[in-house]
């Protein structure tokens, strides 16, 4: 028999899947009609069609399999079989749709000696959020494979609903080095405020990955009863935990954030540097308007064109004639930064040519700066 091309494999594919998925008339999904009610051969057909050789047809497959949700639970272990391969994101997709009769399965196949198999299993775990997973999953933050870990710890912040934080803070306090990392991880993703005081001790962890993790996780949860510790974080060792301490700052803000991110203006980093300009620019606080103008010859050129965006967000007159100066850097980036900024404290293209903005200015600037105060 002739194969069927593939473009009208797939035409046929989507008549089948969007019939399975017709609730316009009836108003119920195949996945919410009774069981006697879906065609009993409808799901082997669908598994048989996995086997295919043609990627279009096994393409149909996971379509069908998705939308039948729970009534292709017959379907689960073919589409594991899937884990490792090119379609793995299509079987994961289907079995997060086919939900609670998917767990028990992955569950099991949170101990394959196959890591990537494990990564896999606690990833769709995560996405369905049986509290079956819960145990399974913080045992799996001790996984010496590192994948591992944070596929669990993300995992476990779609349970948050089932009381992880507790567990996770008790293995935060831990002997584990590599759990207390992912412990960390999955705290961010729960952002759940209970772990405050445990993540705000984890900022001195003996290990940096720890504590550069705590840091972002803080910044998560944003409650600026963390600033303090942060703003001590600022000053750690290790430039990796200087520079989520950052991150961290920006996302909390307010006031108290400012003082510790103009400080990491002075990091010996030029990776910190270029953060801090970034969070203060996004906070459009005042009293970071001279210390960004003074970025602006940064030897950097990256922190110079990020502190030229970051003047022009905030909004403040004071910085027109030092982006003029900056529209004439060396780096073009700089200059095009500059160009936008001036464009948006005035309301002028002052970087086209900087002759004829300087005169502008000259000519404006006593009334600009009135019409602002």
């Amino acid at each position: 028999m002739r194969q069927l091309p593939n473009a009208v494999t797939l035409l046929m594919g989507m008549v089948l899947v969007s019939a399975l998925a017709a609730g316009a008339a009836s108003g119920q999904t195949v996945a919410e009609k009774p069981a006697g009610s879906v065609v009993p051969d409808l799901v082997a057909s669908q598994v048989a069609k996995l086997a295919s050789n043609d990627p279009a047809e096994r393409q149909v497959a996971f379509d069908a399999l998705t939308v039948l949700g729970p009534r292709a639970a017959a379907a689960v272990e073919p589409l594991i079989a899937f884990f490792g391969r090119p379609e793995a994101n299509f079987a994961a997709k289907a079995l997060a749709a086919i939900g609670s009769p998917a767990v028990e399965p992955l569950i099991a196949k949170l101990k394959d000696p196959d890591e990537h198999m494990r990564v896999w299993a606690a990833t769709i775990l995560g996405k369905i959020g049986d509290p079956r997973a819960k145990e399974p999953l913080l045992a799996l933050l001790a996984d010496r494979g590192m994948y591992v870990r944070y596929g669990a710890a993300k995992a476990l912040g779609g349970l948050a609903a089932s009381g992880v934080t507790e567990p996770l803070i008790a293995i935060l306090k831990g002997e584990d080095a590599w759990a207390r990392w992912a412990a960390t991880v999955a705290l961010g993703q729960t952002a759940d405020k209970e772990a405050l005081a445990a993540l705000t001790a984890a900022l001195k962890d003996e290990t940096r990955g720890t504590r550069a993790m705590a840091a972002i996780a803080l910044g998560a949860v944003r409650d600026s009863k963390a600033i303090e510790a942060l703003a001590a974080a600022v000053k750690d060792p290790d430039p990796s935990v200087r520079l989520s301490a950052c991150l961290a700052l920006g996302e909390i803000r307010g006031p108290e954030s400012v003082a510790p991110l103009l400080e990491a203006l002075a990091d010996k980093d030029p990776e910190i540097r270029l953060q801090a300009v970034a969070m203060l620019g996004a906070g459009r606080e005042a009293a970071a308007v001279e210390p960004l103008i003074r970025l602006l010859k940064d030897p950097d050129a990256r922190t110079r064109a990020v502190a030229a965006e970051a003047l022009g967000k905030a909004g403040d007159l004071k910085a027109v004639e030092p982006l003029l100066d900056a529209t004439e850097d060396a780096i073009m980036i700089v200059r095009l930064r500059a160009s936008d900024a001036l464009a948006q404290l005035t309301g002028r293209p002052l970087g086209q040519d900087t002759t004829v903005g300087r005169a502008w200015w000259a000519a404006n600037k006593t009334r600009l700066q009135g019409e602002a105060k």
